[in-house]
């Protein structure tokens, strides 16, 4: 999974992306399912430093992860 930024008047152009994945599949739950080796981004909370990403693993699970933005 990328991360990428688009525009507020234009969302469909695309003002940046990440140069790597900020998530790769690696646990099982995410590796083995309907759709494997697949994780998939349904939503996102921003507090303060803090990025929780709530995604789609294998096509079976809801998950949540955090990250820190700096």
């Amino acid at each position: 999974m990328y991360g990428f930024e688009s525009g507020r008047v234009n969302p469909s152009k695309i003002l940046g992306r990440t140069t790597y994945p900020i998530m790769i599949p690696t646990e099982a739950y995410e590796l083995y399912g309907f759709f494997g080796f697949v994780v998939f981004a349904n939503g996102h909370i921003v507090d303060g430093d803090e990025l929780t990403i709530y995604y789609g693993a294998a096509d079976e699970f809801v998950c949540g992860e955090k990250f820190s933005v700096s």
